[in-house]
């Protein structure tokens, strides 16, 4: 349940801020943006090409999002300490 939750939280994210954000935002924007996304409940990330704003804790449940977005593929990870 909470997979699809977080997996929900993701895909209503980049469909509010659109892919071409994606495109036209530098890594450090994305993870600056993805950052003050995040809250109390979920933690945003990304993973854009080589680049990496972080990733998720062991033993944490989470989700990932993989597009390929030229020039670069870019991941974007949801996560919480939240029990299930």
């Amino acid at each position: 349940m909470l997979q699809e939750e977080l997996r929900d939280y993701v895909l209503a994210y980049l469909q509010q801020k659109g892919v071409f954000w994606l495109l036209q935002s530098p890594p450090e924007s994305i993870c600056s943006e993805l950052s003050r996304a995040s809250n109390a409940s979920v933690t945003l990330s990304a993973t854009i090409g080589p680049r990496s704003c972080g990733s998720p804790p062991s033993g944490t449940v989470y989700v990932a999002v993989n597009l390929n977005v030229i020039p670069e593929e870019v991941t974007v990870e949801a996560w919480s300490d939240t029990l299930e």
